[in-house]
């Protein structure tokens, strides 16, 4: 018979949550809100997601995600709260971004200039086939979390 613990210590007192394993055992669940930071061996560091950034900055090609534009094409109808756009890092491949309400501002047009810092989890949207049979397909954008742009 093998016996395999885990002991999951959690702090209290706004400290990072710690996964132990003694053994070799698989983690089947993380906690809502969290990312592992390694694999899931013994001393694994769990993060919240809300402090993950990363810097991005380029030209906006388009004030809407291609990848919504093609949706709609395709007779999808995709429920955005806030704006996406599409940008072109200087010497990088276009990139789609969500930009929520909350952070809506005048200087999202197309030319515009823009540096800020996104999510690295990213923002999903579902989009809904209008059309037999019903289905939905999820679209994944990287969610602006602060953002600047040029006049």
């Amino acid at each position: 018979m093998i016996s395999i613990g885990i002991l999951l210590v959690f702090a209290v007192n706004h400290t990072t949550p710690k996964v132990k394993a003694d053994g070799i055992t698989p983690m089947t669940q993380i906690p809502p809100g969290l990312i592992p930071l390694s694999s899931p061996t013994a001393g694994t560091e769990l993060k919240p997601q809300s402090i993950a950034t990363k810097p991005f900055g380029g030209q906006i090609i388009n004030e809407e995600s291609l990848q919504i534009q093609f949706a709609k094409e395709i007779n999808f109808t995709c429920h955005v709260a806030g704006k996406t756009i599409t940008i072109k890092p200087v010497g990088g491949s276009p990139a789609e971004y969500y930009i929520p309400t909350t952070l809506l501002k005048s200087g999202l047009k197309k030319g515009s200039w823009i540096l800020g810092k996104y999510m690295v989890r990213p923002y999903m949207i579902t989009c809904i086939f209008d059309g037999f049979p019903p289905s939905t397909t999820m679209v994944s954008l990287k969610e602006i979390t602060m953002y600047g742009t040029s006049k």
